[in-house]
């Protein structure tokens, strides 16, 4: 008798889990239409009102906080429009300012954006969405080098901070004493001659600095 009631009794916990998992599943079946229709409804957006850069970087927040990133798997339509391109260049601002460094690479950030998208996105495509991000002066692009230009003005700072006592400063010396790359210190030092605060001499390579003249 004891038998019997015992698996009585785990029959009817068997059922229950099951009518959990099934409120569960139901429960999820209505999060992902949810999520489909909110994708929807972005779709129409944009084609209501178009797409402003100010615009697209609002909808892109918006589906990055649904988790959506179908919009980024490129269609003919979105190439020809070239909203695909705006997009990217979206999420791989998103990526840079995240990673943190004014010097960065193209393979390095292919493997950033597959990371955080989920699947591969062709090299070409990459540098035609930086070159939108280079024409606005967010970026540089120098063969397979990105420059991350408000990284990099932080960097010039840096190096002034640290090294303006002195007459001129080598690259040697900016890597050894601030733990840099070769190509993050020549950049932030070659950003200083742009900005007039640096006058570079060729050889020996040392970067002077430029004193305001004082007044007699």
């Amino acid at each position: 008798m004891a038998l019997r009631e015992a698996w009585a009794e785990e029959a009817l916990r068997r059922l229950k889990r099951m009518k959990l998992r099934e409120e569960m599943v139901r429960d999820l079946e209505l999060v992902i239409q949810k999520l489909r229709d909110a994708l929807d409804e972005l779709k129409k957006f944009e084609q209501k009102w178009g797409l402003t850069d100010e615009t697209l970087a609002i909808v892109s927040e918006l589906e990055r906080q649904l988790g959506i990133h179908a919009s980024l798997k490129p269609s003919l339509f979105n190439r020809l429009t070239g909203r695909y391109y705006l997009r990217l260049a979206l999420e791989l601002l998103t990526i840079i300012a995240k990673l943190n460094s004014s010097v960065l690479s193209v393979p390095e950030l292919l493997i950033a954006l597959r990371n955080e998208l989920g699947f591969e996105v062709g090299e070409r495509d990459v540098k035609r969405a930086l070159r939108h991000l280079e024409e606005r002066g967010l970026v540089r692009l120098k063969g397979d080098r990105v420059v991350y230009v408000p990284a990099l003005d932080a960097d010039a700072r840096e190096v002034i901070k640290r090294f303006s006592s002195r007459e001129f400063v080598t690259p040697e010396e900016v890597m050894r004493e601030l733990n840099w790359p070769a190509s993050r210190a020549i950049e932030a030092l070659e950003r200083l001659v742009e900005l007039g605060q640096a006058v570079k001499e060729e050889w020996p390579v040392r970067y002077w600095f430029v004193r305001p003249k004082s007044r007699g």
